[in-house]
């Protein structure tokens, strides 16, 4: 539901903006780099990444989240 989803964000974005913290799971990474300060990607019940939406990307030497994501979840470690 578009609406239901524009609404959550933006009250989310209140939480944040205010100093609040905010768990929010989603496989949506759209959204996971619209609205989070720090992200972690779990994968095979291990932790593979934390921190900035933008760190991933970099690590990764790409633009696109979902690219630096799928790369994150196919090393070998």
């Amino acid at each position: 539901d578009p609406k239901a989803r524009a609404l959550l964000k933006k009250e989310l974005r209140e939480v944040r903006n205010a100093g609040g913290t905010v768990f929010f799971t989603s496989h949506a990474l759209a959204d996971v780099e619209e609205i989070c300060d720090r992200m972690a990607v779990l994968h095979g019940g291990r932790l593979r990444f934390a921190g900035a939406p933008g760190e991933l990307k970099a690590r990764y030497s790409t633009s696109v989240l979902e690219d630096a994501f799928l790369r994150c979840i196919s090393e070998n470690r």
